[in-house]
């Protein structure tokens, strides 16, 4: 079991990679090269960040 120490790192992180997607995302534009693994890997992490928001509320 996590404690809120080890989820706020975590969350933390997840808002990092969030964040670092996002860049690579927007540095893109629809149908250009590799846009769609871009948005693909924003939208992992943004459901991940998601569910550990979840987690740490007690939903899941």
């Amino acid at each position: 079991m996590q404690t809120p120490e080890t989820d706020e790192a975590a969350i933390e992180r997840l808002r990092g990679a969030k964040a670092e997607r996002l860049k690579a995302l927007l540095a893109k534009k629809p149908g250009q090269k590799h846009y769609k693994r871009a948005l693909r890997a924003f939208l992992e992490v943004d459901d991940e960040l998601e569910k550990a928001r979840e987690v740490r509320l007690g939903l899941l």
